[in-house]
């Protein structure tokens, strides 16, 4: 008897709480909007100085043009205003809590992006109703797919963070007739969906006031920070053009008497133009920033030419006839470099002058070996042939006295020899020092 008493209670609770929200009518809805829109014009607005606020829910980053330098991203605007003219009691008209309009049918404000590329046209859509409440509170949520232009930043280019921004302004309303404010946090990212290429750092919002033909407006900025996601550039950019700049530096390792040095340079500094006419595809074309991975690319193609050059020089060395003289400066560098690369040939136990006399009075017409060991140069089998190799010859009086000295002589091929050993340890270097610099800067800014 109790529970059923009880439950008669509540269905008596229920029927008092929810009798006075029954729905109402369509004839009541109709009465309703009659009388609101009786003497409205959807021209004027509400008020003197009209207050709308405004936030930007996002969806995703459609794209990201470094090339146009453009940034797209999809959403809807969430825009609200008060108009005292839609105002009715809440009691009256069977409990009507909310009305829908169409925007022609009441007032809208006319807000712009004014950085938009494809539409600069104000915010509209005529599918989507504006909700209007008891209390005049208008609310509208027209959808936005959006492309606007912005500044990028490829100074750190695939490891580039962006900064771009809509820019909400309305011309047609200075901000004594309507003032734009920021609702909430101003971007909300409640639905938003992560991009594979550019990952959304940060968010935030600004109002300013700017000057017009002597009229004052109001302008609201909604800011996306984005970092590019590096992975694709890094395996499809920064290797190749990595392997590609140290196979520059292994064309002085290639023997004068291979033939290949000159096509081996050339096919490596082509490889490396065409790295460089893909990457400036993608980058745009302007001199506010400079890449510094095109940078890299530029001075290790100068490196590359240079090298083509310096090959060239030193197959003209290497195939000097031995008739033709060498300067005495020409053999203190060559001695010098071989000190400085370290070769077997100036490694070689000095000679006295006394030594070298006697040595040379037992020269006869044997072979470069029996030279070379009369010298006083000690003669195992992997010097002797480093020695064939380099191009020595065992010196003669006409020798400097360190030639003398070590009991050995240049010839032009050996000026070539060294001078590609030379070459090969100061690319190396370069190459490296500029690499680590390179990935230093990119990495670490």
């Amino acid at each position: 008897m109790i529970s059923r008493s009880f439950v008669l209670i509540i269905c008596f609770v229920v029927c008092l709480r929810f009798g006075s929200l029954r729905a109402f009518s369509i004839s009541e809805e109709t009465d309703l909007r009659s009388n609101l829109l009786e003497n409205y014009t959807y021209t004027i607005r509400p008020e003197a100085t009209v207050k709308v606020s405004l936030s930007f829910q996002a969806i995703a980053i459609t794209s990201v043009d470094i090339k146009d330098q453009q940034f797209g991203i999809s959403g809807w605007w969430l825009m609200t205003w008060s108009d005292t003219r839609l105002m009715w009691a809440p009691g009256s008209y069977g409990g009507i809590p909310i009305l829908q309009f169409k925007n022609d049918q009441i007032w809208t404000p006319a807000l712009v992006v004014d950085n938009s590329v494809n539409d600069l046209s104000a915010i509209h859509e005529d599918t989507i109703p504006l909700r209007v409440d008891s209390k005049g509170k208008v609310t509208w949520n027209p959808p936005a797919l959006l492309t606007v232009s912005c500044t990028m930043d490829i100074t750190y280019f695939p490891f580039d963070t962006q900064t771009c921004a809509l820019q909400v302004t309305s011309f047609g309303y200075t901000i004594q007739e309507l003032s734009i404010f920021v609702y909430g946090s101003g971007v909300v990212l409640s639905y938003f969906s992560p991009d594979g290429e550019w990952r959304l750092l940060d968010n935030w919002t600004d109002r300013k006031i700017f000057t017009e033909d002597n009229y004052e407006y109001s302008k609201v900025y909604y800011y996306f920070s984005i970092k590019r996601r590096p992975l694709y550039y890094g395996l499809n950019y920064l290797l190749p053009v990595l392997i590609t700049s140290l196979l520059t530096i292994f064309v002085f390792v290639l023997p004068a008497e291979s033939g290949e040095k000159i096509g081996y340079c050339l096919t490596v500094l082509l490889g490396y133009m065409v790295i460089l006419t893909l990457i400036a595809a993608d980058l745009p074309t302007t001199a506010e920033y400079t890449s510094i991975l095109e940078l890299y690319i530029a001075v290790v193609l100068i490196m590359g030419g240079l090298s083509v050059i310096l090959s060239i020089y030193v197959l003209e060395l290497h195939h000097r006839p031995d008739d033709q003289p060498i300067s005495n400066f020409t053999r203190r560098m060559t001695m010098f470099g071989m000190r400085l690369c370290c070769y077997e040939g100036c490694c070689v136990k000095k000679v006295s002058p006394t030594e070298y006399d006697s040595s040379n009075e037992t020269k006869d017409k044997g072979s470069g070996t029996e030279k070379l060991e009369s010298s006083g140069l000690t003669m195992r089998s992997p010097w002797v042939k480093q020695h064939s190799y380099m191009g020595l010859r065992p010196a003669t009086p006409m020798s400097t006295p360190e030639e003398q000295s070590r009991g050995v002589e240049v010839t032009w091929q050996t000026v070539a020899y060294v001078l590609d050993g030379v070459l090969l340890r100061i690319y190396l270097l370069a190459v490296i020092v500029c690499s680590c610099v390179f990935l230093a800067i990119l990495c670490t800014h």
